[in-house]
């Protein structure tokens, strides 16, 4: 993977966002703020029965014939594991160019988009291609999976344990357009790295022209398009060193949300990572209405 830029690039105009912190016992170390007043801190459901989720970070663009094929792909593959999988469609690189003279006119490209297209060297295999929990493929560095290969790379991250459990509660007023998203993450079992956290924003069912192999679509529905981030693309630190089994940590964000998102169809994507290897450890969505 190329050397991290720098996250400054990962703040969109229009967006706003405080953060604060809750730790349940045992106390670990966390990032953030103190402010709990644009969003109070809820309780949490007890889960006695986590489960391992593996994320998808699909790279593709409204110009790509080959990309309506990732779609039916996921869609299989939804299928097949349901819940288990979480999708983000990142719209980045030559096939995410607006072209109006032949109606490519709307820009489902992001900064943090594009910051990981670029870092992970996305488009060396061509579009559509994904990442897998962003699991190592082959030496050096190379991460990026034709879709052919997604299922079995997914059903090898399945047959792991669970190292985490992520819960998502959201809390929207639609006058306001204000976003409260609160994550918390339940450690299973010790882990002595650091780890981040990253909350990414979704829209699902937006209706733009699309190629593909044999014509145009007009009216092709867009899913899981990333439209930006709470945290920024790489994150924010969520602990440092060891934290025990057991210990739970909350996270809050204030978030408004831009008037041409359709709230009706936005859904936050949580994951948490290693970031000195970048490997996934557990990941969560949940929509917002």
């Amino acid at each position: 993977m190329k050397t991290l830029k720098i996250f400054l690039l990962l703040i969109i105009a229009g967006y706003f966002v405080q953060s604060c912190d809750k730790i349940d016992p045992p106390y670990t170390k966390g990032g953030g703020g103190t402010d709990t007043v644009a969003c109070p801190v809820p309780d949490f459901p007890i889960n006695n029965n986590p489960i391992r989720k593996v994320m998808i970070e699909e790279f593709t663009g409204h110009q790509c014939p080959n990309c309506p094929q990732g779609q039916v792909k996921i869609k299989e593959l939804k299928v097949k594991y349901g819940e288990q999988l979480n999708v983000v469609a990142i719209h980045a690189g030559v096939f995410s160019d607006l072209d109006p003279s032949h109606g490519y006119t709307y820009d489902f490209r992001t900064a943090e988009g594009t910051l990981i297209n670029d870092d992970f060297d996305a488009g060396n295999l061509g579009y559509p291609s994904g990442m897998i929990n962003r699991i190592v493929k082959s030496a050096p560095d190379n991460r990026i999976f034709s879709r052919f290969e997604w299922e079995g790379a997914m059903d090898t991250m399945m047959a792991v344990s669970p190292f985490l459990d992520l819960q998502i509660i959201t809390d929207y007023d639609s006058a306001s357009r204000k976003l409260c998203t609160h994550v918390q993450t339940e450690f299973l079992q010790d882990i002595t790295k650091n780890v981040n956290l990253v909350i990414f924003i979704l829209e699902d069912s937006i209706i733009s022209k699309q190629q593909s192999i044999s014509s145009a679509i007009d009216d092709y529905v867009h899913s899981h398009v990333l439209r930006g981030t709470v945290s920024g693309a790489y994150g924010k630190v969520l602990s440092e060193g060891l934290v025990t089994k057991d210990t739970k940590i909350i996270k809050s964000y204030k978030t408004i949300l831009p008037a041409e998102w359709d709230a009706h169809h936005i859904s936050v994507l949580a994951f948490v990572y290693y970031p000195d290897d970048m490997i996934i450890l557990q990941s969560e969505a949940h929509h917002i209405y």
